[in-house]
């Protein structure tokens, strides 16, 4: 990969002159206008529906292609984009808090269409549910008995300028503030004039009085959508000339006003996706404050352009009294965890059984609605798109809560939902007024008929803001046929809430009846659960006499508990988590819960629960914070013993130990100070009320540090196993743990990528754990390390430095030049290094030796520390790995020159061979593991210069060999895989 390099704050000015200057002026009106026409039509109920002949010759019709445009999917940028893997907060489970039956209010029959797409969206009100699709309504009570229709739309508007076309993508939702419901209809597919006709029930039953009008647009208002806000109707459109958002003059239109006043914005933030609809932000429950500015939002994949996928907020100040001056702005871009939108090109993307047929998945846009709330202490918007989360084309929802805090809007949660192998599409998102939040959606997949379900989020869930939807998904309709006519699904649904208890959920959405025809659901729910009952006692297998504690766990925030203890004193308790809960006799025993909240009550009997005995001792377990520690730090033991102890004996080898902050060796959980280097053995005896019991950690603590031999390869638990510490003091990158090739064992190492760095100078130290060399006479420090200039003025630079007082001060050890910037390449200067291959690292290819490092002269004291230093300059990474402290160093300094050993082959499978040095007598050969265990040992006869041996029987892992007689050692390590 190629780097192109600027000077950020140059590049800072220039990107953002434009932008300040745009976010402060932002935009006014390409034009405003008036409604054309308005009347009064109704009762509508007296309207006539269409006759079951009409609505079967429907397949015959000739279809209208809808929004055509969606066909223009842009990625630019995909070769780039993120996330290059799987989504980072993708819920790959599903949610655990199971609904029961009679929290699915009701689930009844909407309307059936041949159209492509059906478009099916609808809304509840205080009393009644009315449902749009292309291009017909009807009007349902809330059981779901049709009270009118399914008629025609442009019926609705017969007589209105446009209404000679039933074109459709209509929506309908409703004004709680004023009891009203909102109707909307384009006209003029292909075929200008192009219209907006707009319907208003004059009350809460939409059987009744309607106003209407409609408003003459500038290019079609394809895929438009609606808000309602305190000052307006606000709509945005996938428009392609740029007029694409718009307010409506709501005051004159709930009056009934003949004129009420349009403003129309050509928006210089559309993203750069093709198809487009920046939707408007629909207010449900108290309205926003006033003076509040309509709002709008959308997303931005960094596939179609910059440099974060993003969410964008826009807001629309509108002036009615002079319209002209209203102002129409993108104020925030949101960073968001990284995205996939695309599908592909066409509209070819979920899959289905029995057909290579595949559906659109309507991924490039946020879907309806955009619901904003006012709880009053907190203001919040939820919304959510279709993701491809692994990669692969495996659709799923992802959706974000925001809150107000201050002037700017911030994701306080988001998450990925897509929690088995099927496709989750064409979702919609609500929250009502108890904090819970519903999601409903299609799915399909090759073994999974196109379906509709529902999930949601509760209460207790929102509060911890997780981003899991939690609630057990719920079917609403087991799909039983694959639409095979055409790959168009559906473009929108609809969540929405009952604004009689601001509680309830309702959801429409389609399925695939057989051929081309599609049916529709709607269903109404709720997820203000009763409790799941659940508990834990702190131990199940009791000491006779001894008294335990419950914990309750259930979930769906009870409010009141009820405890029974089957042998237990008390036998009862209301706490929610009771204590000393005491069983005097041996047996087993029963325990039940019954948690309760609001909505009702459930109850866990958990039989054979409790075992109580006279025999159960104490089964000790114990950990330290620190095994290898500094002089004068502190260790904090934790005592891990099962069965209830009552009471702890600590006793250390050797006893020179000190217990401090109010402990004792009677205590639970010391802390102490070793006042000695060395190793010390560690034992614990625990008491419970039937006996004792003891364990040995044998050389649990090292004192004054880690003894060598000690080897680092950054496997297993990476830097944590041994307590090595980074400082960072830039707070940018640093050192982290990459996944390498070429070095054995495994396949990470610790390392630095100074591409990244966006400073120059910077410099990062990696620390080491203390090290013990008070009884050592020699001692080294060496590594294997991996890197290739970027550059020739490129001085990114290893330092090395150690401390013999835990590293209160440091002495550099390590310089091959100023700041260390000797040539320590192991690969020719490239513009992209990640080392693969063992000729990428020191000692083996084109490049520099491997460090080892003489440190002999700091022998005799504990609390040895040493620091990896690095200077930052836009280089390449460097990797360090195998790092090693040995308590041998060779006579010669240079043990990398032509008297070393020589060992191959290294890493070796099963045998390998020495060959000694020339002109050196040596008399003993030892091998021993990184721990200083000997695994072989032989004598050299006179002469000898080669030794072959067989690794057969060792553990893969790293080896020394040592070499030695006549004043001289040599050592080498030798890797066995």
């Amino acid at each position: 990969m190629k780097r192109i390099l600027l000077n950020p704050v140059i590049l800072l000015i220039v990107l953002l002159i434009p932008v300040f200057s745009v976010f402060s002026q932002g935009v006014k009106p390409a034009k405003v206008s008036k409604a054309i026409y308005h009347d009064v039509i109704g009762p509508i109920r007296d309207l006539p529906a269409l006759t079951a002949e009409e609505l079967a010759a429907e397949q015959y019709e000739t279809r209208i292609e809808r929004n055509e445009e969606l066909k223009e999917r842009l990625y630019p940028f995909a070769a780039t984009a993120l996330p290059k893997g799987p989504d980072a907060i993708w819920q790959n489970e599903m949610g655990q808090n199971a609904l029961s039956n009679r929290e699915v209010f009701s689930v009844f029959n909407g309307q059936t269409s041949y159209s492509d797409p059906p478009d099916d969206n609808g809304t509840v009100g205080y009393d009644y549910y009315m449902q749009t699709i292309n291009v017909k309504y009807t009007i349902y009570d809330k059981s779901g008995n049709l009270l009118a229709g399914p008629t025609n739309i442009n019926t609705l508007f017969e007589g209105v300028p446009g209404a000679n076309r039933n074109d459709g993508d209509p929506i309908v939702m409703f004004d709680e503030q004023i009891g009203r419901f909102f109707v909307a209809e384009f006209s003029g597919i292909g075929n200008a004039p192009d219209y907006m006709l707009i319907a208003i029930s004059q009350t809460a039953d939409p059987t009744g009085m309607w106003d209407r009008w409609s408003f003459p647009m500038t290019g079609f208002p394809d895929y438009m959508k609606f808000g309602i806000w305190r000052d307006a109707y606000y709509m945005g459109t996938n428009t392609y000339n740029g007029n694409d958002i718009y307010a409506f003059e709501r005051d004159v239109m709930i009056a009934g006003g003949d004129s009420p006043q349009m403003v129309q914005f050509n928006n210089p933030w559309r993203p750069n996706s093709g198809f487009h609809c920046v939707l408007p932000v629909d207010n449900d429950g108290e309205f926003a404050p006033e003076g509040t500015p309509g709002m709008f939002a959308t997303i931005n994949d960094d596939a179609w352009g910059g440099s974060q996928d993003q969410l964008w907020i826009y807001e629309l100040d509108v002036d009615w009294t002079d319209p002209g001056s209203s102002t129409f702005n993108r104020v925030q871009q949101l960073n968001v965890e990284p995205f996939d939108s695309n599908f592909g090109s066409t509209w070819d993307n979920i899959t289905q059984p029995g057909t290579s047929q595949k559906l659109d998945a309507i991924n490039q846009i946020l879907m309806h609605r955009v619901q904003y709330r006012n709880f009053g202490t907190s203001q919040h918007i939820v919304c959510q798109h279709t993701v491809d989360v692994d990669g692969t084309n495996h659709a799923g929802i992802r959706w974000y809560e925001l809150t107000l805090e201050g002037e700017d809007w911030n994701i306080r949660q988001s998450g990925s939902y897509a929690p088995d192998d099927d496709n989750r599409w064409m979702g919609s998102i609500a929250m009502n007024a108890n904090h819970e939040i519903a999601l409903g959606y299609s799915v399909s997949s090759t073994s999974t008929y196109p379906s509709i379900r529902v999930t949601g989020q509760s209460a207790s869930e929102n509060e911890a803001a997780t981003g899991i939807m939690d609630v057990q998904e719920i079917s609403i309709h087991e799909g039983s046929a694959s639409q095979t006519s055409s790959n168009r699904w559906g473009d929108y649904s609809n969540m929405s809430i009952d604004p009689s208890d601001d509680l309830t959920f309702w959801f429409t959405t389609e399925y695939n009846m057989s051929g081309h025809q599609k049916g529709t659901k709607i269903t109404s729910f709720s997820i203000t659960t009763i409790p799941l009952a659940d508990f834990h006692a702190s131990s199940t297998l009791v000491p006779t006499g001894q008294g335990i504690g419950f914990t309750d766990d259930s979930y769906g925030s009870p409010t009141e508990w009820a405890w029974t203890f089957e042998g237990g004193t008390p036998s009862s308790s209301t706490e929610q988590n009771p204590e000393n809960i005491v069983y005097n006799a041996e047996g087993t025993y029963d325990v039940q819960l019954t948690a309760t909240n609001n909505n009702g009550s459930n109850t866990i009997l958990k039989e054979d629960y409790i075992t109580v005995s006279s025999s159960i001792l104490p089964e000790v377990d114990f950990i330290v914070d620190k095994n290898s520690l500094c002089m004068n730090d502190t260790a904090v033991f934790t005592d891990l013993t099962m069965h209830i102890p009552v009471s702890w004996n600590w006793q250390f080898d050797p006893s020179t130990v000190t217990f401090i902050n109010e402990t004792s060796y009677e205590s639970q959980n010391p802390e102490v100070i070793f006042n000695e280097p060395g190793d010390y053995n560690v034992t614990l005896t625990a008491t419970n009320l039937n006996g004792s019991s003891s364990l040995t950690k044998n050389e649990m603590v090292q004192a004054g540090g880690y003894t060598p031999d000690f080897l680092e390869t950054f496997e297993d638990n990476g830097l944590t196993e041994h307590n090595w510490t980074i400082e960072n003091p830039d707070g940018d990158k640093t050192w982290e743990l990459f996944e390498t090739g070429g070095t054995t064992p495994g396949n990470t190492a610790i390392g630095l990528n100074f591409s990244d760095y966006l400073a120059i100078g910077q410099r990062d130290r990696l620390i080491s754990p203390p090290f013990n060399l008070s009884g050592l006479s020699t001692a080294s420090l060496s590594f294997e390390h991996a890197f290739a200039k970027k550059h020739e003025e490129a001085t990114d630079s290893l330092i090395i430095y150690i401390s013999t007082d835990c590293g209160t001060s440091w002495t550099r050890i390590f310089e091959g030049g100023d700041d260390g910037s000797g040539n320590f390449a192991t690969h020719e200067m490239t513009d992209d290094f990640w080392p693969e291959v063992a000729s990428d690292w020191c000692l083996s290819g084109w490049g520099a030796s491997c460090i080892d490092i003489n440190v002999s002269q700091y022998t005799g004291n504990a609390d040895v520390r040493f620091a990896f230093e690095t200077y930052s300059f836009y280089g390449n990474p460097m990797f360090l790995d195998n790092i090693m402290v040995s308590p041998t160093v060779g006579i010669n300094e240079d043990i990398t020159g032509k008297d070393e050993l020589i060992v191959y082959p290294n890493p070796t499978k099963g045998v390998f061979t020495i060959i000694l040095p020339e002109n050196t007598t040596l008399n003993e050969l030892l091998i021993t593991d990184y721990t200083s265990k000997t695994v072989y040992r032989q004598n050299i006869p006179n002469n000898q210069k080669t030794i072959t041996i067989s690794t057969d029987k060792w553990a893969p892992g790293v080896y020394i060999i040592h070499a030695s007689g006549n004043n001289n050692i040599f050592a080498k390590k030798v890797v066995k895989y």
